[in-house]
């Protein structure tokens, strides 16, 4: 084999084996994404998951479920809760938890209040704050 080809030869060599590295190295850093996506993946679930408890254990002492909320509105469990499904306009606001309904406390007073101002002569005062 003269010394031409066999120069040629070890050229191509020396470039597969950089073609090679850099192969190698690309793959690496695509399996560097991929760990970091499917840590920023696990840890997008957790915070979900951590988000989902704060809601529940704050609702859970900061909320009323339907029946104490009709209780302190001095109104029927099955009234609170018929208007709720109809969807009747100027009922309070509540919560979706999961399945349950939950009211808060501040934002059922705030809505007493409303009602107070909007309709005076129904409550039998002359409306909070007019």
């Amino acid at each position: 084999m003269s010394d031409a080809v066999e120069h040629e030869l070890r050229e191509r060599i020396k470039d597969l084996i950089d073609q090679r590295d850099i192969f190698r190295s690309k793959l690496r850093e695509q399996d560097i994404v991929y760990e970091v996506l499917n840590e920023l993946r696990d840890r997008a679930k957790h915070a979900e998951a951590h988000a989902r408890e704060i809601e529940r254990e704050y609702y859970a002492h900061h909320a009323m479920t339907e029946k104490e909320a009709a209780k302190y509105l001095g109104v029927s469990y099955t009234v609170l809760a018929s208007r709720r499904r109809s969807g009747g306009s100027g009922m309070p606001p509540y919560h979706l938890v999961g399945k349950a309904i939950r009211y808060e406390r501040k934002m059922l007073d705030e809505w007493i209040k409303q009602q107070y101002k909007k309709w005076p002569e129904v409550c039998g005062r002359a409306g909070v704050g007019a």
